[in-house]
């Protein structure tokens, strides 16, 4: 993944898929960074960020795929696993 930008405790990573050669679009990955992932606040304000990007549809908001709360050492190796394409 390449970074592409950060915010308050989180990375932003762009993410490349495009199994099967189908062509996607790419994802945009918020990833908490290390010294925050024990901030219940920022934890909370992510998920609830999470449902209203799953709600919003417009052609100029990135559209939503999944929201996974796991710590990094053990995130599957694959996003497909995860959250289906």
């Amino acid at each position: 993944m390449k970074k592409i930008g950060y915010g308050t405790g989180v990375g932003v990573y762009e993410l490349q898929k495009a199994p099967l050669n189908r062509t996607l679009s790419p994802w945009a990955v918020k990833k908490l960074f290390k010294h925050c992932r024990k901030n219940k606040a920022l934890e909370k304000r992510l998920q609830t960020e999470a449902e209203y990007l799953r709600k919003l549809s417009h052609p100029n908001i990135i559209g939503f795929r999944g929201f996974l709360k796991k710590r990094a050492e053990r995130a599957p190796y694959s996003w497909r696993n995860v959250i289906p394409v």
